[in-house]
């Protein structure tokens, strides 16, 4: 969550940032451990920075279409095992235990829509092509938490 965050910070305020430096100031605010990021913390490095946050449970794909043609950017809660095989989204427990970025979807063969993700936990993953029914299978595991981010008043480093 905190490199997703980063991601969508450099986008927004059109900058790098250091992803250690942003781990260290969430763990210094009790918002990551050695666990991960609790979903309810999902932005909040970015309001640090002065950007707009929006938390969303039970987001739809109109709902993540509407935040990227705004100009928004797009974080959501998935779990990273569906991602590879939908199959895993019927084990009980399946859960939520990632963050991506969705960077974009692609509508024009109905038939075989794809999600494009920036994708921290895996190598290569900027741009990673993902088929609608797969994401939806491992969207669906966080309840479609969605966290949109937007550039308001400038922006700042951490």
């Amino acid at each position: 969550a905190v490199t997703c965050q980063e991601f969508v910070a450099e986008e927004l305020l059109g900058k790098e940032f250091s992803e250690s430096r942003m781990r260290s100031y969430a763990e210094n605010n009790a918002w990551f451990s050695d666990g991960g990021t609790k979903m309810y913390h999902v932005g909040n490095l970015l309001e640090a920075m002065g950007l707009g946050v929006e938390r969303t449970q039970g987001a739809t794909i109109e709902d993540l279409k509407e935040v990227l043609k705004s100009g928004g950017k797009v974080m959501v809660g998935v779990n990273n095992m569906v991602l590879e095989n939908p199959l895993y989204a019927n084990l009980p427990g399946c859960s939520a235990n990632h963050m991506v970025e969705v960077t974009g979807i692609d509508e024009r063969d109905p038939k075989h829509i794809k999600v494009y993700l920036n994708d921290p936990g895996v190598k290569n993953g900027a741009g990673r092509e993902i088929d609608l029914n797969t994401f939806q299978a491992a969207w669906k595991t966080s309840n479609t938490f969605m966290v949109s981010a937007f550039r308001q008043n400038g922006g700042k480093a951490l």
